[in-house]
């Protein structure tokens, strides 16, 4: 059985279990016992507890006082007493502990797992369970899970073991939560564990000097259990004893029948404290066998003899450290019976301590945090901390963004998550931690993509600014703002992350719970695994994903198709995935590994539309451009059918039982194929536009057909049972109930009807989006209706009244793809930006109602506090730039504002939209003052104004440059006519930049005749005529202070001119065309080339600076008033500024959607940036050395 299959047997298994386990003995776990009824565990539990009452008193013997006594010198002081206690007396300490466990309180256990099933942090759907951790063993699960156990992890016991001891009890949020720390676990350890199995050798001489007898045997993770007869032997003692009081000398020959030398069985035992599959160096070894100085041995030596005992493997690492790993078939048994659980625990908190004070001598979590990585404690501490009942210790690590960040780069974000997850196991109601943590996955494709020290705490403390924190952790943020104000002025020599100063990230707490970014296209296709915590998802990046939607990072990444994906689909097992592409082919994966089992070719290379699997993965159907169907053995990737329709198919279902295949066409035919005979047996007729999508009953029994022509039709066999029209245009998704009673279609006007099948009637419209609905579905129990739509929104409604629930607002593209979890908490989408978002309907509705609900397109500042920001809303927002806080909307444009500019007194604000209408606004009063109306005709192509917003020169797509008094709205003189070509007059060709000087003397326009010209605006006459460029002008540049202008052209080249004499400067010629220009105070020049990079010229050195910023466009760009800094920022979600003299990026912010424009506010030297969703976000870089 797979890995995969595993995980799905193990959450099912896990489902059926509601209430703690306490198994009796260890034979019982191997057999299936423990599966009773409640009842019959609880009575068994107090039927060994009185047992062992009656026979504490014989526990008296030397072998336990000599071990005591060891176990007592090595632990700190101020732990004698507690360890004396539990290593001395076993059978006491099962009487003290298992006299708190009266029934009463196992029943209160109960009620305490059914609070923590309900206050889950888990994206996983299945049902909750209760688990038992015992620390140095890790987690611990219910009898039903023992069974999934066996294959791949060593069996442990939980609840009391054989002799009693209590275990502690966790209230974990998942049933999959035991299985994925301990996948974490593994993969935290893989690397050193690979390392390890790499090195190790059968030379003697590697480990010194080791025994003439035995060697050192390579172990495989997945070997059978070679000690099974030792095990066996072990087990027989324990199950024959009557009485508890001489356990450890019964321990102590059960060990030795093992093959551990007499000596060293104290060893052997504390070797429990390591996890699972996990070499420890020699420098831990050396601290955890710190022995009494008359019993002193060299640990290298202990090591060696235990390697050729069989009981631990040896292997020396490159820089010369030994490593051990124990073999956890034989010990993991061994220890979870014989140590006490806080005897245990004493040895967690002596390896902490030990570390700890190796590191510093501050206190214990500072200590820590600062401590020497050897390889192991980093990735481990979290686990020696929990088990150790260090939990306060443990809390504070975890809210350490500098701790977190260090483990982030030395292991993974799968690595911090599960020592989250590990500790909110004990702590279920610790919300503070939780939104931390949510924090922090919301976090993890930005922080694993810009690797930059401070990032986290920035990250952590932006999304946590409006969070629902308690008192305390409202103190706990307030300290780090602290922090990093003092650690970014400290960082002058690395990159510095700029400070977030409203909360312009997704903020913890809300309804968005991820943001899982990779994909470099639009996400089509998005599929939920059996599992419920992996997700896939295709691209038209011709990729496909798998995300762990519980860690929020993606797992596996598949390189399926060198063009976009058209259709993907996977088996019933979730075991292979397939998907078809318009490169022509069609390709099956397996999901373990991701390998690609077949590749289907379609001759000529004809693009594959869509396709459909076989739920058990037997054979695939598929459609081309041309309307050719064929049928596919997926076995041997063979051709078996074909079928010409001689008309494009739009869409393709296969029936339940996968007997029959429908499709659905462009000219707006249902097509019905029998798979056995592969003879057509239906042809629907009746729709007058395209087939958009299908849903078929068995046997064909009733097909329900959408399409472009905004009807659903219900057929039943070849006969048209209803017609159903909707109003709101094409059909584009529709979702059937189980019942098939209701039909729920999504439509092209932005709204989703109800239809009830049976009488043909619309029941309710589900009116709330503003664009085109792409997907809907339904929650499993059908309480809720979700759709998803083309304007970047999703939201659920109550299916009952159609009441909105949620409105999900977060993707800066239109919503593809759409799916909900088995339960129906969770919501996965997939958008056009490229994407995927995890949501959780069950949080707390938060919405900042401030935000621009669409593109923000030009942001303003001015001399005085105010800015303003514009966009496709159609309206523009005020703000306090000092207090970061919203004054007021403006509301007078009916389409989008595209162009905007303050006064330079700070009082007025120029706002003008595509279709003429320009309006100045009153900024103190928030009330229009002038401006002009909007026309009929040709549309705005640029605009530019006087610093005192009367005068403003525009020039339309007809190529007219006319010169306006806004105030009187009078045009005051027409410096180019349509239509004319008089070169002694005019450009030849259609001008496509205008710029106007401040004090409104010179108008400056580029033109498609590759000439700039500058007009006097008093005359209305051409001053000069610029000729340098060979193609055409598409961008010009204005810096008043310097005298300088910047021309850029299709022909690549940079031209900088002296525009007042009508000279030529300077001429660039780059590899690349040229998108954005920026000027500085001392005539530097920086270009944005259409790759993302950025090249500066400085004409003090003669140089051109190459620097590579972004991944993706570069949508504007500034210098600082000094010209020192250069800022930058790119539809890639980021910010950066880059140190002039240095000539390196100096800082950085990274957000959650793309930056479309930005301004430099001077006088507090922040930045105000606009991005694609409509946050507007307030930066300070006031940090930056002057």
């Amino acid at each position: 059985m797979g890995l995969r299959e595993s995980k799905q047997q193990d959450s099912l298994d896990l489902a059926t279990t509601r209430t703690p386990t306490i198994e009796k003995k260890q034979q019982q776990e191997e057999e299936g016992g423990g599966q009773g009824t409640e009842g019959q565990k609880l009575e068994d539990a107090r039927r060994e507890t009185q047992e062992a009452q009656r026979n504490a008193h014989q526990l008296t013997s030397s072998s336990s006082e000599d071990f005591a006594a060891w176990m007592v010198s090595r632990c700190p002081s101020d732990e004698e007493a507690a360890v004396k206690e539990g290593a001395a007396s076993v059978a006491s300490t099962v009487l003290e502990e298992g006299a708190e466990q009266s029934e009463g309180e196992k029943k209160d256990l109960v009620s305490r797992a059914d609070i923590a099933a309900d206050d889950t942090t888990d994206v996983g759907e299945s049902k909750k369970s209760v688990t038992v951790e015992s620390p140095g063993t890790g987690t611990q699960r219910s009898e039903a899970s023992l069974r999934f156990s066996d294959r791949g992890h060593a069996s442990e016991s939980s609840g009391r073991g054989s002799h009693g001891f209590t275990t502690r009890v966790s209230m974990t949020s998942s049933a999959r939560s035991s299985f994925a720390l301990e996948q974490a676990d593994t993969s935290v350890n893989r690397k050193s564990l690979e390392m390890f199995l790499g090195h190790v050798s059968a030379d003697e001489t590697l480990v010194g000097s080791a025994p003439t007898t035995g060697t050192l045997e390579r172990l495989s993770l997945d070997e059978p259990d070679s000690e099974s007869l030792h095990l066996a032997a072990f087990q027989e003692v324990i199950q024959e004893q009557e009485d508890v009081y001489d356990v450890f000398d019964q321990v102590e020959q059960a060990i030795v029948r093992t093959g551990v030398p007499k000596d060293l069985w104290q060893e052997v035992c504390v070797l429990a404290v390591l996890p699972a599959d996990t070499p420890a160096p020699l420098s831990m070894l050396k601290q955890l066998w710190a022995r009494r100085s008359e019993r002193d041995q060299d640990a290298e030596s202990v090591l060696v003899r235990l390697a050729h005992t069989g009981i631990v493997k040896a292997a020396r690492f490159p820089d010369g450290m030994l490593w051990g790993l124990p073999k956890s078939n034989v010990l993991k048994r061994i220890h979870s019976t014989i140590l006490p659980e806080n005897v245990l625990a004493s040895f967690h908190r002596y390896v902490v301590k030990s570390y700890g004070r190796s590191a510093s001598e501050e206190g214990e979590h500072a200590s820590l945090a600062k401590v020497d990585d050897d390889g192991y404690i980093v990735s481990n501490l979290c686990h020696h901390l929990i088990a150790g009942r260090m939990d306060n210790t443990a809390r504070e690590m975890l809210i350490d963004p500098d701790w977190l960040e260090r483990k982030l780069r030395v292991c993974s974000a799968a690595a911090v998550v599960n020592d989250f997850r590990r500790y909110l196991m004990f702590h279920v109601h610790d919300s503070d931690i939780k939104l931390v943590l949510e924090a922090f996955q919301m976090s993890i494709g930005v922080l694993t993509k810009n690797p930059v020290h401070g990032l986290v705490r920035s990250q952590l403390v932006g999304r946590l600014l409006v969070a629902p924190l308690s008192a305390q952790g409202k103190d706990w943020l307030r300290k780090q703002q602290d922090l990093q104000a003092v650690t970014l002025a400290a960082q002058s020599e690395s990159i510095i992350p700029i400070s977030a100063l409203n909360p312009c990230l997704d903020q913890a707490g809300g309804l968005q719970r991820l943001c899982l970014k990779g994909h470099r296209g639009p996400v089509t296709h998005v599929y939920i695994l059996q599992v419920g915590t992996e997700a896939i998802t295709a691209s038209a990046d011709g990729t496909m994903r798998v995300w762990d939607l519980e860690i929020g990072d993606c797992t596996l990444e598949i390189q399926a198709h060198q063009g976009p994906i058209t259709d993907m689909r996977v088996t019933a097992d979730g075991s292979l995935v397939v998907s078809s592409s318009e490169d022509g082919t069609m390709r099956a994966f397996e999901l373990e590994r991701g390998r690609c089992l077949r590749t289907v070719g379609v001759g000529g290379g004809m693009p594959l539309e869509r396709m459909v699997l076989d739920p058990f993965g037997r054979f695939t159907i598929t459609s081309n451009a041309e309307g050719v169907i064929c049928m596919w053995d997926l076995g041997s990737a063979a051709p078996m059918h074909k079928f010409v329709t001689h008309a494009r198919v739009t869409c393709m279902e296969l029936s339940p039982c996968s007997e029959y295949v429908v499709l659905g066409t462009i000219d707006g035919l249902v097509l019905a194929i029998e798979i056995a005979s592969w003879k057509l047996v239906s042809k629907l007729e009746g729709h007058t536009g395209a087939i958009t999508c299908l849903h078929v009953t068995h046997q064909l029994r009733r097909i329900l057909s959408a399409s472009e022509d905004g009807r659903v039709k219900l057929w039943e066999g070849n006969r048209l049972k209803r017609d159903m029209e909707n109003l709101g245009g094409s059909v584009n998704c529709m979702h059937v109930i189980k019942s098939g009673k209701r039909v729920i279609c999504g439509c092209e006007d932005g709204k989703a009807r109800v239809w009830d099948i049976s009488r043909g009637s619309c029941v309710s419209v589900l009116d709330g989006h503003m664009g085109a609905i792409r997907a809907v579905t339904m929650s499993p129990y059908e309480e809720k209706v979700v759709t998803a739509s083309s304007d970047g929104t999703s939201i659920a409604w109550k299916t009952d009244s159609g009441e909105i629930l949620r409105v999900l607002e977060g993707h800066s593209g239109g919503i593809l793809c759409l799916e909900v979890t088995r339960r129906g908490r969770f919501g996965v989408t997939g958008s056009e930006d490229g994407s995927v978002r995890v949501w959780d309907f069950s949080a707390v509705y938060s919405h900042i109602p401030h935000w621009h609900s669409g593109s923000i397109r030009t942001v303003s500042t001015g001399n005085g506090v105010a800015v303003a920001t514009a966009g496709d809303d159609s309206i523009a927002h005020l703000w306090d730039i000092t207090k970061e806080e919203f004054l007021g909307s403006l509301r007078k444009h009916t389409v989008s504002i595209r162009w905007s500019k303050i006064s330079g007194d700070g009082t007025r604000l120029l706002t003008a939209s595509p279709n003429r209408q320009v309006s100045v606004w009153d900024i103190a009063e928030q009330k229009f003052l002038y401006g002009l109306p909007a026309h009929q005709g040709s549309r705005i192509k640029c605009i530019s104004a006087t610093d005192d917003l009367k005068l403003a020169v525009i020039c339309l797509f007809d190529s007219t440059v006319t010169l306006w008094n806004v105030e009187t709205q009078e045009i005051v003189r027409c410096l180019q006519k349509w239509g004319q070509r008089d070169a002694s007059v005019g450009h030849t060709s259609a001008v496509n930049e205008l710029v106007m000087t401040k004090d409104g003397s010179h108008v400056i326009t580029a033109s498609k005749d590759s000439t700039l010209r500058v007009w006097d605006v008093r005359t209305g006459e051409c001053l000069h005529v610029l000729e340098e460029h060979m193609d055409s002008v598409v961008g010009l540049h204005l810096e008043e202070a310097s005298n300088l202008l910047a021309s850029y052209s299709l022909d690549q080249s940079l031209v900088t001119w002296d525009f007042q004499r009508g000279e030529k400067l300077s001429r660039v010629k780059f590899k690349q065309r040229i998108k954005l220009v920026a000027l500085s105070s001392d005539r530097k020049i920086a270009a944005a080339l259409e790759d993302g990079s950025i090249s500066v010229v400085l004409p003090q050195k003669h140089q051109v600076k190459e620097i590579r910023m972004h991944s993706d466009e570069v949508t504007h760009l500034s210098f600082t008033e000094d010209g020192r800094y250069l800022i930058s920022a790119s539809r890639d979600c980021s910010l950066r500024v880059v140190d002039l003299i240095q000539e390196r990026v100096c800082a950085i912010f990274v957000g959650d959607c793309g930056f479309t424009c930005f301004s430099l506010h001077h006088p507090t030297q922040h930045i105000v940036a606009g991005t694609d969703r409509g946050v507007v976000s307030f930066l300070d870089i006031s940090v930056l050395p002057c």
